[in-house]
């Protein structure tokens, strides 16, 4: 962000797939969206998550929900296809951080 200048941080949002990435965003300031499909937290290569039971899937992708949330994530998707709609979110409750001040 010092490199690029982009200022303010709460204008940046760190994507990642492990917890470190979650408290990096945190500590630069930044917005963090933890990532679930193919993330390092759910461990599977991609033969075992597409072999793996539903249930099993859903109780792993929750646990690993819950470790971003915990890192401090703001936002947990499931896939990067997601990740349009988690910024619009994100910019959502910037406005309406902003309009409160």
């Amino acid at each position: 962000m010092r490199r690029m200048k982009v200022y303010p941080p709460c204008h940046v949002v760190k994507v990642g797939d492990t917890t470190v990435d979650m408290q990096e965003g945190k500590n630069a300031g930044a917005f963090s969206i933890g990532i679930l499909t193919g993330s390092n937290l759910l461990g599977l290569t991609p033969e075992e998550y597409a072999a793996m039971p539903a249930e099993e899937l859903a109780r792993r992708k929750q646990a690993a929900a819950r470790r971003y949330l915990d890192a401090g994530a703001d936002l947990v998707i499931d896939s990067i296809r997601e990740l349009p709609a988690a910024i619009q979110e994100l910019n959502r409750r910037l406005a309406d951080k902003e309009a409160s001040l």
